[in-house]
């Protein structure tokens, strides 16, 4: 899902609503929005499911080994930004 289709979504939903998030696909518990990232730190790798910070944390490929420089380099440069939502406890 991408922004504009969660603009969508709560376009219609009330103000008063409480955001909640389910901990996995099958409803093993919930917990409310805490917070949320900065927008433009992190990246989302789609490969591996994972969300890095390219000034920290060099990406990885799909089977867990660094990559060369080149490669990093590169999936940088096209990784999208992505916006990540932080439960409460």
């Amino acid at each position: 899902m991408n922004a504009r289709e969660l603009r969508k979504i709560l376009k219609d939903v009330p103000d008063d609503y409480p955001i909640v998030l389910a901990r996995d696909p099958e409803g093993n518990g919930y917990s409310e929005l805490d917070g949320f990232s900065e927008v433009e730190r992190y990246h989302y790798q789609s490969d591996c499911n994972e969300i890095v910070d390219p000034d920290e944390t060099d990406p990885l490929s799909p089977d867990g080994f660094y990559r060369s420089p080149e490669e990093r380099a590169e999936i940088k440069a096209n990784m999208p930004h992505c916006l990540v939502l932080w439960p409460g406890y």
